[in-house]
């Protein structure tokens, strides 16, 4: 039997699909921000998407809450791909949200990581964005076909800490996981940034060190094109996209 053959297949910069199912994982090369835009998605157990230092926009789909530890929805996806329970060299990149950037971070300077919070701001109570969340025509300094409406999850690649993905630790993301802390919150917006389903002292500690070595804003990517091998049928995918280095370090004494 002759083996399955495989197409290549060119990403622009930003990318809307219908729905993105992963069933396994593949290799995909990239280079600059990608972002990709979907209207569902869906990982079986074995699926996987490398983020590298990137995002995704999902439409319909939820955040996710924690049970006994374990996070449901698009939540359980990042809490998977950090793998926490494996060696450290293997975090953030288990089934699920991964990142070849934030694995290799959590090697060195645990700077990174994959951020899921809801858009939903309505539901929230308008805390970060007004009362229709982060809307417009652009995430991640990426344009959009279709623009935000207030009701997306959004994820991706920032700091570990920076609660509302806007690619910089500063005093909001401080006031989230105080916020989150004092009101027995969960989730990646809220300050648990290590999805253990509590926001506690490993979240302060990871939130101080990305704030005291933190470089430039992670705002925007080199706007190149991707090129990758997509198998046939569509349903297995890997996305690996491209590395961010770090710049220059801040440091900032915070008294408890």
């Amino acid at each position: 039997m002759k083996p399955m053959k495989k197409s290549t297949k060119h990403l622009p910069l930003k990318t809307s699909l219908a729905a993105l199912v992963c069933a396994v994982a593949l290799p995909y090369t990239s280079h600059g921000l990608i972002l990709i835009d979907t209207n569902t998605l869906n990982l079986n157990i074995a699926g996987k998407i490398d983020f590298g230092d990137n995002g995704l926009v999902v439409r319909t789909a939820t955040v996710g809450t924690p049970t006994a530890g374990v996070y449901d929805g698009l939540s359980g996806y990042a809490q998977s791909g950090l793998n926490i329970a494996d060696d450290q060299s293997n975090w953030w990149w288990g089934a699920g949200f991964a990142s070849s950037n934030a694995r290799v971070a959590a090697q060195s300077n645990l700077l990174l990581g994959v951020g899921v919070i809801d858009n939903n701001q309505a539901a929230l109570g308008g805390y970060l964005y007004g009362p229709a969340g982060l809307v417009g025509a652009n995430f991640c300094n990426v344009a959009l076909a279709n623009a935000l409406t207030g009701t997306e999850i959004l994820t991706r690649v920032s700091y570990w800490g920076d609660s509302d993905l806007n690619g910089i630790i500063d005093g909001t993301d401080y006031s989230l996981i105080d916020n989150g802390f004092n009101n027995q919150l969960t989730g990646w917006l809220w300050g648990d940034y290590d999805y253990n389903g509590v926001v506690d002292g490993t979240d302060y500690s990871l939130i101080d060190n990305s704030f005291n070595n933190q470089g430039s804003p992670m705002l925007t990517g080199d706007p190149k094109p991707v090129s990758g091998v997509v198998p046939e049928p569509t349903t297995l995918c890997l996305l690996s996209l491209s590395a961010l280095g770090i710049l220059t370090k801040r440091n900032r004494n915070r008294s408890n």
